[in-house]
């Protein structure tokens, strides 16, 4: 970052960077690059930290840890943009052109422009050999999260394989290998783009949505604080600003940017790209494959749910597992109640529950 704020001319890449473009901030593509990035950068909605949690141990102060990664995200992110602009701004100025005409998104940023522009630096061989070992170990990086997200659902549900975790690793990281060559054929970075359009931008937006909406809505706030306060004690609470932010701004602003994106949405297939118009029409397959997932489980929740109707399914299937509880009760609307008072009770003699009061019939009151 200091060679290249060093440059001629890089102040205008640093100020293009910096200086909002209010023109740009009205255009909903803008909001969603914008979530979508954030949701690549944390990791949102891809499970790596749902499985990096999963190794921590109960009372973990993972709100001490989200404040700390969320934070040196934003630093790197900054920090990062602050010395890719100054070059870029320096590769401006040995094109006499704005800022604007040398900037480019995807792949061409990092493996066209900006070595471009690091061979245009003194010692160029040096700085072009430290800006892809640093891609290199970003992209191990990210791919570790993500790989071991896979593996551990895998040795989850499969117990078995963890006694042969290095083969079933191998097994995985082979069929990931086999899924990428299409990527480097001819066709490969248009298959890329379609990828990253669909399976990588509105299908995360979904996911994180509905995630959201969820846990904050449906499995409700006040449940979501008490597992914090039963895990950090009184630092799980909760200030006004972070449930405000989950209970309405984060849901809302999501729903918002999904619901615009869609009514706004381009084909792909266009005279400036040279896409056919099936490369939407696969664009949309690999969507659909992300969010019919969603309703898929759901119904398979409700179906293993107990209950005689569908409507007690349903409520039942809403419920947290028992082991979510942080307080005991006897109105929790299943027939295992491991909670009860009567250890000498058996699960076939629980009481009658009543759905529309969410409360066991008590003896001698009719169902």
């Amino acid at each position: 970052m200091s060679e290249g704020a060093s440059l001629p001319n890089a102040l205008e890449g640093i100020k293009y960077f910096i200086v909002p473009n209010f023109e740009r901030l009205l255009d909903i593509q803008t909001w969603k690059a914008a979530a979508e990035q954030m949701f690549y950068s944390l990791a949102v909605a891809f499970g790596s930290l749902t499985m990096l949690g999963s190794y921590n141990s109960f009372n973990n102060n993972c709100y001490q840890d989200g404040i700390i990664v969320s934070v040196l995200d934003t630093l790197t992110s900054v920090t990062a943009g602050l010395a890719m602009f100054s070059v870029l701004g320096y590769l401006a100025g040995q094109q006499d052109v704005g800022v604007e005409n040398v900037v480019a998104s995807g792949p061409g940023l990092a493996f066209v422009t900006f070595p471009e522009a690091l061979s245009q630096m003194p010692i160029p061989h040096l700085w072009a050999i430290l800006f892809f070992i640093m891609l290199f170990t970003l992209g191990v990086g990210t791919q570790i999260g993500l790989m071991e997200s896979v593996i551990t659902f895998v040795c989850d549900r499969f117990p078995q394989l963890r006694k042969r975790r290095p083969l079933t690793v191998t097994v995985i990281v082979g069929l990931c290998f086999l899924t990428g060559l299409p990527f480097i054929t001819q066709g490969g970075s248009d298959l890329f783009d379609i990828f990253n359009e669909y399976a990588g931008g509105i299908a995360l937006l979904f996911v994180g949505t509905f995630e959201v909406v969820c846990i904050m809505w449906i499995y409700g706030l006040k449940r979501f604080i008490n597992n914090l306060t039963q895990m950090l004690g009184e630092k799980g609470k909760m200030s006004l600003y972070w449930k405000t932010a989950w209970i309405c701004t984060s849901p809302f602003t999501l729903i918002f940017i999904l619901f615009v994106a869609l009514i706004n949405y381009k084909p792909m297939s266009n005279e400036l790209s040279g896409l056919p118009a099936y490369a939407d029409g696969i664009g949309w397959v690999l969507l659909g494959l992300c969010i019919i997932q969603l309703p898929i489980w759901a119904v398979v929740v409700v179906v293993r749910s107990k209950g005689d109707t569908l409507r007690e399914k349903i409520l039942e299937s809403l419920w947290p597992e028992s082991s979510m509880e942080t307080e005991k009760s006897t109105e929790l609307p299943v027939w295992e109640n491991k909670t009860s008072t009567d250890p000498t009770r058996k699960d076939s003699e629980a009481p009658p529950y009543d759905y529309d009061n969410k409360a066991y019939v008590k003896d001698g009151e009719d169902s």
